[in-house]
């Protein structure tokens, strides 16, 4: 701590003292503050001869020369302003004059862009109804060949060769003789309509009957055909 205390004596020592750091500044300062007053008269001076000279400058002629010279110069600016206006409403109504021209021409594009759409339309619809009459015909087409099928695989056909289809009270299809009792009520369904029937007695087996064909005297003798006749139905 001694030794700090030393070095911190010796250094304060080595710096200059308060005075010494301000007598420059201080000098400045005395030498702005004797010079103030000087330089603010020369300056006052000076303001009053611009002023006298501006006095001097300000005569009656002179104003109406300045006067004569803004009238002028408002006057060609007026003029140019004038210009400047005609030529911006020129060009604005050069360019109303185009928009006229196109709106004129608008109408007529829309009429023929209509006439295009319509002409375009009829083809649709011309091709829709061709389409739709096309699909009918292949559909009726369809159908009557479906139904031709129909017709084909139904029991009707058969029973126009001559049988019939045997039902009972419930409307089912009797297949076998032995499943109708005695008494039991029948429904016999032919080619051109239905007969109520009642089941007598007994089961009687159907047994085929053979037909056979002439014979030539001089060819042989051929098998006999299948059995053609129905046999009966009790």
């Amino acid at each position: 701590m001694d030794f700090r205390r030393q070095n911190l004596r010796a250094l304060v020592r080595a710096l200059p003292s308060l005075d010494q750091l301000l007598a420059l500044p201080r000098r400045r300062f005395d030498e702005a503050a004797a010079g103030l007053g000087r330089s603010l008269e020369l300056n006052t001076m000076n303001k009053r001869r611009s002023f006298e000279r501006a006095a001097a400058k300000l005569s009656p002629d002179m104003l109406a020369r300045r006067l004569v010279e803004r009238r002028q110069r408002l006057a060609e600016r007026s003029a140019l302003a004038d210009r400047i206006i005609e030529r911006l409403l020129d060009r604005n109504k050069a360019r109303l004059d185009r928009f006229d021209a196109t709106l004129n021409a608008v109408p007529a594009r829309l009429k023929a862009m209509t006439e295009r759409a319509r002409d375009r339309l009829e083809g649709l619809g011309r091709r829709a109804d061709s389409a739709v009459v096309g699909d009918l015909r292949r559909a009726r087409q369809a159908l009557l060949a479906q139904d031709r099928v129909l017709q084909s695989l139904s029991y009707t056909n058969v029973l126009a060769r001559g049988y019939a289809v045997i039902r009972d009270a419930d409307n089912r299809p009797v297949t076998r003789a032995n499943a109708v009792a005695y008494g039991q009520g029948i429904d016999i369904q032919f080619a051109d309509g239905r007969v109520k029937a009642v089941a007598g007695e007994g089961v009687e087996p159907l047994e085929p009957t053979v037909a056979t064909r002439p014979q030539a005297p001089s060819r042989p003798a051929k098998k006999p055909d299948t059995p053609t006749g129905q046999g009966t139905l009790f």
